[in-house]
This record gives structure tokens, C-alpha cells and sequence, in this order.
């Protein structure tokens, strides 16, 4: 069984695809700053997830796994994560959700 793309990754080709049909390949704008940034992020962005993941992994792994009392140490750091994350979600949510402020 095959799975069809989601699509974030199948939308910028299909409009890439529709532009060079449409109007040529001068129609699409092959720079950093079009098609080649979109492309750079496919790359980039589970680079930089891995990194971020892996950070989490060996704090976690050292701060809290490899102790006698790991389980209490788990207790104090999960609403320390829990915190780190909301704040990120609402500033994201704050700085782009409201362009004016």
C-alpha cells in the first residue's frame, strides 16, 4: 500500500509544475529566494530537528535516567518540558499569529 504525499510536500511542485506548463521556465523563480528556498528547507529542517531532539535526548538521559532517583527526577522535569514548550507555542503564536504587535 502506498501513501500519496501530504500536501506541504506535494503542493510547491504542483504549482511549480502548473507554472513551467502554463508559462514557461522562466515563470518560476528559481532563486534563493523562490524555488531554491523551499528546497533548502526540506533539508534543513530535519537537521535541525535531529539536533534539538538529540539536546533533549542526552539532558534528559543525564539529567534524569541515570540517577538512583530518576523517577522523582522525571516528576520535577516533565512540567519543566511542559513549560518550555507552551512558552515556545505562544510566542510563536503571539509573534506570528499578530503581525501588529
Amino acid at each position: 500500500m502506498s501513501q500519496t504525499p501530504a500536501p506541504p510536500q506535494f503542493l510547491p511542485g504542483a504549482i511549480m509544475g502548473l507554472g513551467i506548463s502554463a508559462f514557461g521556465g522562466s515563470s518560476v523563480d528559481w532563486s534563493y529566494n523562490g524555488v531554491a528556498k523551499t528546497i533548502t528547507s526540506r533539508f534543513i529542517s530535519p537537521v535541525r530537528a535531529g539536533i534539538m531532539a538529540s539536546i533533549i535526548y542526552l539532558i534528559t538521559k543525564y539529567g534524569v535516567l541515570n540517577h538512583a532517583n530518576s523517577f522523582e527526577r522525571g516528576l520535577i522535569a516533565i512540567p519543566i518540558y511542559f513549560g518550555i514548550t507552551a512558552s515556545i507555542d505562544a510566542f510563536y503564536i503571539i509573534y506570528r499569529g499578530s503581525p501588529g504587535l
